[in-house]
């Protein structure tokens, strides 16, 4: 009141705390007192900023909130949500491509993704899941009709949620080529465009600075922002006059439900996860239609499941003693697994859609949150009888990963993107298969994974630590320090492993670049990853194993004296710039595929997204650790189906090949045994999983 009398009932000082009182109104659990608050702070807002502003569209996703709190007032929670989304939306469409503005775009989309989320659930209590208290408030439930228009509007929602970083690297790749013969251009736009962003942040880190040298620096990042934008624009309205497709294709958007069903064939079907902090919603589109479920499991419980199973099969996942020691001492025989936990889990994501699934072979899967780092074919659609650690138990399982042919997408759209990027592709590969791998190192000869490899995940892990020196190069990614990295373990099992596919191809001239031959020189150099199969095994780090500022990468022979140039270690953004052309990329490293798991992080590593940058068209990369053991046999198990059987998808050979290592008995013991899933199934196959 005394900011209205002083300031004005108008003003955005006393909007600002009008909204702030209502936020703690809400936090002390009496949301129908902040309801009409919101209501007051957003009407005025609009009033005076018009409805496109960013505090009035802050203002419709608190009220969104509040009524969503308030069970009475949930049903009325739908519209203010639609109107935010339909901002983000329209403030998207008419943001510029300046690099400025692609990189507001990008700092906005965490919170832009939890505000698509926001409406969903909105959506969900205006329909389905209308609360008997909404009812008798007066609420009236939708028709068939209008519950129609709501899913599909959900589910736009759900897929502009998931668009993230790997996403877009498809979708960049794509646009490169669909500019044709002005691709080079292209890909010197987006080149530009992440040195202006690393630019910009090193201007902001001067801006303390105030010596003559700290000014002297400053000068010179304006003036080389300045010809970075200048350049961009020239390369933009060049693309514009000669390849204007390109720009709708750097910047997608959502299917609608009819492209997504003719972008499905009869015997395909899409799946969509995406955990809430009140639920998981569940959506499967075929070419009959789309269903919708909400699972009450919410981001809590769904992060708690996927630790556990992850735990199980040996992930990097952070886990506290009691939990280890609580969960050592569950199960029964000699290597358990938790089939409660995994059937659980396909009980409240699939089994609500399960009818949906009849008669489709391929299922390609979008999840976000720690569910992206879950491999679905580890789910049971029951839990069998007897020892869970028994090996016998563990072949009899109904696991998924024998229902259907499992492939991750990172998004509806990317999918659409690599088929018409496998169709319009004209340039054939110089070489059927390049392996490398085997990096010379010092350290102890070991084996990759091994039974009951659980890693518990530690924030800058010292032994990682030592590999880097604190110099960075200009994508902010530490020069690895050379001593370092020679100390870490020889991998004498990949070469077995490069060596055999390579022998599956009948050992073509110049493909296999092991040891010596495995280096960043001979990776970087133009023109050399040109094979329809490129498969590098190595060592794989995450950027949580490496320490504070090193991207995550993989391992090769170091040289004498490292550089930015060549240090031993392909980051990520290396990797980005590479120009590959590839079919199938096959990362046999640890941890090649996993996230960050939290909510609203990118669903894949920076590696998988980097590959897909560089032009992969489809990526077999790990979960967790790969055993040494089993790698070999599984991916050369996978090619050789493949080649065996030409009527087979990419994604049935490696289904078929995961199939039999799980049913190999010669592993088994009392300590071991490759049926459970820590062997069979740390690979997820990622793209369109075509041939």
């Amino acid at each position: 009141r005394l900011n209205t009398d002083v300031f004005g009932a108008g003003d955005a000082r006393t909007l600002s705390i009008l909204s702030n009182y209502a936020f703690v109104l809400g936090a002390l659990g009496r949301p129908n007192e902040a309801e009409p608050l919101y209501v007051q702070a957003l009407q005025r807002r609009q009033e005076l900023l018009g409805s496109a502003h960013p505090a009035t569209l802050a203002s419709m996703n608190d009220l969104s909130i509040a009524r969503i709190e308030y069970p009475a007032s949930s049903h009325l929670a739908v519209e203010p949500a639609r109107t935010l989304v339909s901002g983000i939306r329209n403030a998207r469409d008419l943001a510029g491509y300046s690099p400025s503005s692609e990189a507001q775009l990008q700092r906005e989309e965490r919170e832009q993704s939890a505000q698509f989320r926001l409406f969903a659930e909105a959506a969900w209590l205006r329909g389905p899941g209308l609360r008997e208290e909404a009812r008798a408030a007066g609420a009236v439930a939708l028709d068939p009709a209008q519950q129609a228009v709501l899913r599909e509007e959900v589910f736009t929602a759900l897929q502009d949620s998931l668009a993230g970083a790997a996403g877009k690297a498809i979708s960049a790749s794509v646009a490169q080529k669909a500019a044709g013969p002005f691709e080079p251009l292209a890909v010197e736009r987006e080149q530009l465009s992440l040195e202006w962003v690393e630019t910009d942040k090193a201007l902001v880190g001067t801006l303390t600075e105030s010596s003559d040298v700290g000014m002297a620096r400053q000068t010179t990042l304006r003036t080389r922002l300045a010809t970075i934008e200048a350049r961009m624009k020239a390369i933009d309205a060049k693309l514009r006059s000669e390849a204007p497709e390109y720009f709708a294709l750097i910047r997608p958007t959502a299917l609608s439900l009819a492209k997504a069903q003719a972008l499905l064939a009869p015997d395909e079907a899409a799946l969509i996860v995406v955990p809430m902090p009140l639920g998981t919603h569940v959506m499967l589109v075929t070419d009959q239609g789309l269903k919708w479920i909400r699972s009450d499991w919410a981001t809590d419980r769904i992060d708690v499941a996927v630790k556990r199973l992850l735990w199980d099969v040996g992930g990097n996942v952070d886990v506290d003693s009691v939990e280890a020691a609580t969960w050592e001492n569950e199960g029964a025989g000699a290597y358990p697994f938790a089939f409660h936990t995994a059937h659980s889990l396909y009980r409240e994501l699939i089994a609500p859609v399960a009818d949906g699934l009849k008669g489709k072979r391929h299922l390609f899967i979008s999840a976000s949150g720690s569910l992206s780092s879950l491999p679905f074919g580890l789910l049971v659609s029951e839990v069998p009888a007897g020892a869970s650690g028994d090996p016998d138990v563990l072949r009899s399982a109904k696991w998924f990963a024998d229902a259907h042919v499992l492939v991750q997408i990172p998004s509806l759209q990317s999918l659409e993107f690599l088929r018409k990027y496998r169709t319009q592709r004209s340039d054939a590969a110089a070489l059927p298969f390049l392996g490398v791998g085997d990096p010379v190192l010092d350290g102890q000869a070991e084996q990759r994974g091994g039974r009951g490899a659980r890693v518990a995940r530690t924030s800058g892990n010292g032994a990682f630590k030592r590999v880097f020196a604190g110099s960075q190069t200009r994508s902010g990614g530490g020069i690895a320090n050379i001593s370092g990295l020679k100390t870490m373990a020889r991998l004498p099992g990949t070469a077995t492993e490069l060596t055999a596919m390579w022998e599956q191809f009948g050992k073509p001239g110049n493909a296999l670049h092991l040891a010596e031959r495995a280096t960043e020189g001979f990776v970087r150099a133009p023109g050399n990853l040109n094979a329809s199969i490129i498969a590098f095994a190595t060592h794989g780090l995450l950027a949580g194993e490496i320490g504070g500022t090193a991207e995550p990468g993989l391992v090769l022979t170091p040289p004498s004296e490292g550089s930015e140039a060549n240090d031993g270690y392909l980051s990520t953004s290396e990797i980005a710039a590479l120009k590959l052309n590839a079919d199938w990329v096959i990362l046999s490293a640890c941890n090649t595929a996993a996230g960050d798991g939290s909510e609203g992080a990118p669903g894949l590593s920076g590696l998988a997204r980097s590959f897909f940058y560089a032009g992969a068209r489809n990526l077999l990369a790990s979960h967790w650790p790969v055993r040494d053991d089993v790698a070999a046999k599984l991916t050369v198990r996978t090619i050789a189906i493949a080649r065996e059987n030409p009527g087979l998808s990419r994604a049935e050979a490696f289904q078929q090949a995961m199939r039999e290592i799980r049913e190999d008995t010669s592993a088994d013991s009392d300590t071991d045994t490759w049926a459970h899933p820590s062997a069979w199934a740390p690979f997820s196959l990622i793209g369109d999983g075509a041939n």
